[in-house]
């Protein structure tokens, strides 16, 4: 009877390991043209664990089996991927609706701010009397 319940006992504790293994999950974060994306966020859903790309747009981040990954960057649609394998490599497609778009404010006809671009986030000041 005591032999009975150490091997269950030894056999629940071996399940309880196996069910929760983290993995090392690396890859590289491209965009259409393949080239590498620096500082792509790469979070791990319904956590606050992340990992950030660095100058090759490689990542390493440590997550439970069957976790998601969402890869976002500024000016890019973002991506979320489950883990099933240790290497995700993903590339990620612009998001038109961001870039380009200007924005203009008027201060009582006085000075004019316009900010060109939202991606660069350029600040110009214009006094409305040199125009």
């Amino acid at each position: 009877m005591k032999r009975k319940v150490i091997l269950t006992m030894c056999l629940l504790v071996a399940v309880m390991t196996a069910w929760a293994q983290k993995v090392n999950v690396t890859g590289q974060v491209t965009d259409e043209q393949g080239e590498p994306l620096i500082g792509v966020t790469v979070k791990v859903l319904g956590t606050t664990t992340g990992s950030v790309t660095d100058f090759e747009g490689n990542y390493s981040v440590s997550v439970d089996k069957g976790s998601s990954l969402e890869f976002s960057y500024i000016g890019y649609k973002p991506i979320t991927v489950k883990v099933t394998k240790e290497i995700i490599n993903v590339s990620l497609k612009e998001d038109n609706s961001v870039l380009g778009t200007p924005i203009v404010w008027d201060f009582n006809g006085s000075w004019q701010v316009q900010t060109m671009w939202i991606l660069s986030m350029v600040l110009q000041i214009i006094p409305t009397s040199l125009l």
